[in-house]
């Protein structure tokens, strides 16, 4: 039997994903999208590219494609290589990146708008609301299941996506859990304006997020 994993969403901006390992053959891309005839080769490219640059030489592609950008095709890419195959280093980063804007510590934070980290649609166009902040929310918003793809999704948007003037906060896992840790060794070399530790109890909470940001 053939090891395979399946991410991401069959939704607006999107892309369901199978990957199905194999150990000859090469790589094979079935691909099904409304703008195939016009982006399909970029698609496929990007998907090869990202693939060879994980170091994976065989596989099967299955992609159900909803408009996806490159940065999300990359990010869904390098979520089931990374269920399936070891990965070392820090992945493959998107090539179109974004210049962010200063942020200061000392700012209003009126308004905060939280956008679950497993949904590129939300945060394309998150910037345009003009709010203090922006939450990327790995934890609560984020199902368990869901969790390894959506911090390679949320590391890609700090890197491709505008949000404005807005404070870029990502929310993570509680460190004392699976996935925390995790959470912030994807973000922080993506430096996010925030780290936002959720269901903060002490101030030993607060060292243990600054202690694992600062070794970072």
């Amino acid at each position: 039997m053939a090891e395979s994993v399946q991410v991401g969403r069959s939704d607006k901006s999107d892309l369901l994903l199978t990957i199905e390992k194999r150990v000859r053959g090469g790589i094979r891309i079935e691909l099904i999208s409304s703008v195939a005839s016009t982006f399909g080769e970029q698609i496929r490219n990007t998907v090869l590219s990202t693939l060879a640059q994980l170091g994976v030489q065989h596989a099967r592609v299955q992609i159900d494609d909803k408009g996806a950008l490159d940065h999300v095709i990359q990010a869904r890419v390098e979520a089931a290589v990374r269920a399936l195959w070891p990965v070392q280093g820090l992945g493959v980063w998107p090539a179109r990146r974004v210049k962010t804007k200063e942020v200061t510590k000392d700012r209003l934070r009126r308004t905060r708008l939280y956008l679950p980290g497993n949904n590129p649609d939300l945060m394309l166009n998150a910037g345009l609301f003009g709010a203090d902040s922006v939450i990327l929310d790995l934890e609560d918003s984020v199902a368990p299941v869901d969790k390894a793809a959506a911090r390679v999704l949320v590391r890609n948007s700090l890197l491709a996506v505008d949000f404005g003037s807005s404070e870029r906060i990502v929310r993570i896992n509680p460190l004392n859990g699976d996935y925390g840790v995790l959470d912030l060794e994807m973000v922080v070399p993506e430096q996010p304006d925030t780290i936002l530790d959720p269901k903060c109890e002490s101030a030993r909470s607060v060292r243990d997020v600054e202690e694992k940001v600062a070794a970072l």
